[in-house]
């Protein structure tokens, strides 16, 4: 299991992963005081958004490593990820990627209806325009890119 836990720790990049939760969890903060309302009312709101938002990202990340497998063999920076080395099969990296999204898309519905659609806005730009279209194709597509962080949040 510690293995396991390891290599996905790797292929979710956690840093990326608290740098795309964090700014979600300040907004509901900043929500949070604007509205007068009390952490202890809305506790299970804060838990949602935590760990959908977290799942979402995480899914994206993993599907993104599915995705770039071909391109992260031939890059130094990329060549220990779990989809390189083989410690995590294509087809459980592909298993991971869309179980975590559909989950976390799952959760942040709980929340509200509007929630789920940024976290599902921000998925896709990150996923599908980033990742599939523009990221081999464009030398602008790091502007998609943090464009995806910024909607998921």
């Amino acid at each position: 299991m510690g293995h396991l836990l390891t290599e996905l720790k790797y292929l979710f990049k956690r840093f990326v992963l608290i740098a795309n939760v964090l700014p979600a969890i300040l907004g509901f903060f900043i929500a949070m005081r604007y509205y007068n309302v009390s952490f202890v009312d809305i506790w299970l709101e804060l838990f949602l958004l935590l760990t959908g938002s977290g799942m979402i990202v995480a899914g994206a990340l993993s599907l993104n490593n599915w995705l770039e497998v071909d391109v992260d063999k031939l890059m130094e920076r990329t060549k220990q990820r779990p989809t390189v080395t083989g410690s995590l099969s294509l087809r459980t990296i592909l298993m991971v990627g869309i179980s975590l999204s559909l989950l976390g898309q799952l959760l942040l519905f709980f929340i509200n209806v509007e929630v789920a659609i940024y976290g599902f806005i921000g998925w896709y730009t990150y996923v599908v325009v980033y990742t599939i279209w523009t990221k081999r194709r464009f030398t602008w597509n790091t502007h998609v890119g943090s464009l995806s962080g910024q909607l998921r949040h």
